[in-house]
């Protein structure tokens, strides 16, 4: 699990990149993401290998790191993460949990329809129609309250979509970001963004606005984007959600497996 976990992590810092994430602070006992356009947690965070020794000294060289970046104390806690107990610690430093993670794999043996003659699915280019009807997917696809049917309901999507378009927009990016937008009566209604660079792909920003939902449409561009990411030769897909949503089931009824999970505590 170890083992997974500090390749996949790995693997989706190369994918976000210049993307999503623009700064690494190497501390050698944690690495500090962070992402100049995007302001949540959910870029911006203190991925933890040890605290073992002077835990408070070295976590107030994080929050001073982070808030030299406008950025609020993030803490990310992996398998490998160390002590095993750094959530009660966390919490007794005035934390609180604020997402869990499930990173699953897409299985290797999980047969993907063909989709490439879907005359539903469009792929995102640097063309303002397109980029549009992605923000407008994004934003209506991540509205209301935050639920376990509906675990990332709320988040703030605006950043998220200004460094995508960002990343469309940018000729270096088109052999590692592709994106694909599923129509019904030519209205853009689900989404999905693929990171990859030959050997893994990432999926990331599915979303399907809510007059659609169970449809179809969400399960369209997931497994669209997972026969991409074979396409293009990468022998491991993958993807993170919350821990116990419906999401997590959701994936694992289309070929996915969870391979570990993994937490965020902000101050």
């Amino acid at each position: 699990m170890e083992q997974k976990a500090r390749y996949l992590l790995g693997k989706l810092y190369t994918l976000f990149k210049d993307v999503y994430l623009d700064e690494l602070v190497d501390l050698k006992w944690a690495r500090i993401y962070i992402s100049k356009i995007i302001t949540d947690e959910f870029q911006n965070y203190a991925e933890i290998e040890t605290l073992e020794n002077d835990p408070d000294e070295k976590i107030s060289k994080i929050e001073a790191e982070m808030l030299k970046h406008d950025r609020k104390p993030a803490i990310y806690l992996t398998p490998f993460s160390l002590p095993s107990n750094l959530s009660e610690y966390l919490t007794g430093k005035n934390y609180h949990l604020s997402l869990e993670d499930a990173w699953m794999t897409l299985q290797k043996d999980y047969v993907i329809p063909d989709f490439s003659g879907a005359s539903q699915i469009r792929h995102i280019d640097s063309s303002d129609e397109l980029l549009n009807a992605l923000d407008v997917v994004l934003t209506k696809g991540y509205l209301g309250e935050k639920s376990p049917d509906n675990p990332y309901g709320g988040t703030p999507m605006a950043n998220f979509i200004e460094a995508s378009k960002r990343g469309f927009r940018n000729k270096t990016f088109n052999n590692r970001l592709e994106g694909y937008l599923a129509y019904d009566n030519g209205r853009a209604v689900a989404s999905s963004l693929l990171l990859y660079d030959g050997e893994a792909g990432y999926i990331t920003a599915v979303a399907s606005i809510p007059e659609v939902r169970g449809k179809g449409f969400g399960k369209l561009v997931s497994q669209y984007a997972c026969m991409r990411s074979r396409h293009l030769g990468c022998k491991n897909t993958f993807l993170g959600t919350e821990v116990g949503s419906r999401n997590e089931e959701f994936y694992k009824r289309i070929g996915f497996q969870t391979e570990f999970t993994a937490s965020c505590y902000v101050k």
